[in-house]
């Protein structure tokens, strides 16, 4: 019989990944103990840059046009050089490892706040920030595989979500909106969150862990929904 890593022990990176999907409460002991975020970090940050990257330039281009003719703005002639999507592209991928860090620290920042001082959980930001790195490279590397989905549609901006599923059924309103903004990936991402979470405090259950992720994620994501759906109408 395998036996039971010592939690005190550092863990390897590559040892955090495999039980991020094979062992989320064991890597949730490991990071009570060693709360190590600036490698999964930095994995994220380089996964968001890399399907900004994969995206054609002329993709970009062509959304660039599209997005300025539906908001009403003077959009770019269809002769405009494909530059002109390449600095998207280039500028985009600059970006994207550093919205993903401060997203990180936004998300782990309220986690942090709902769990340890309105519900008084033992957990600490440190702990809170690293779950929430390690658990969302599961969406880092859906953008990566959602990717060549992307080019063969033409929108950088497509996901996996569970409007993909309903094909529409939900309409052009909110819910379609937010339908839309539930990605499947992130979705995926808040229950191993969940379940590392509830390895911080000892009185807090997997499932009541991952009921409070989604709750709080859901409601930011409504939020969010409602401001897109309101842009577009």
């Amino acid at each position: 019989m395998e036996s039971t890593p010592d939690v005190h022990e550092k863990a390897g990176f590559g040892r955090r990944l495999l039980l991020l999907v094979s062992a989320p409460g064991t890597l949730g002991d490991q990071l009570r103990a060693r709360p190590v975020w600036w490698d999964a970090l930095l994995l994220g940050g380089l996964l968001a840059a890399v399907s900004n990257l994969m995206i054609p330039a002329d993709v970009w281009g062509e959304f660039m046009r599209t997005q300025a003719m539906a908001t009403g703005a003077a959009a770019p002639g269809a002769d405009t050089p494909v530059p002109s999507g390449q600095i998207v592209r280039i500028a985009g991928s600059i970006a994207a490892p550093i919205f993903w860090a401060l997203f990180m620290a936004l998300s782990a920042g309220i986690m942090a706040f709902v769990f340890a001082f309105v519900f008084g959980d033992e957990g600490r930001f440190k702990q809170y920030f690293s779950a929430t790195a390690h658990a969302s490279l599961v969406t880092g590397f859906g953008l990566v595989l959602v990717s060549p989905l992307r080019i063969t549609r033409e929108d950088p901006q497509l996901t996996l979500s569970v409007g993909t599923f309903l094909q529409g059924a939900l309409g052009d309103g909110y819910l379609g909106t937010l339908a839309n903004a539930l990605d499947l990936f992130a979705i995926w991402a808040w229950i191993i969150m969940g379940v590392l979470f509830s390895r911080f405090d000892e009185r807090r259950s997997p499932g009541s862990a991952v009921a409070v992720v989604f709750a709080v994620s859901g409601a930011l994501i409504a939020v969010i929904a409602w401001f897109q759906y309101r842009a577009l109408g």
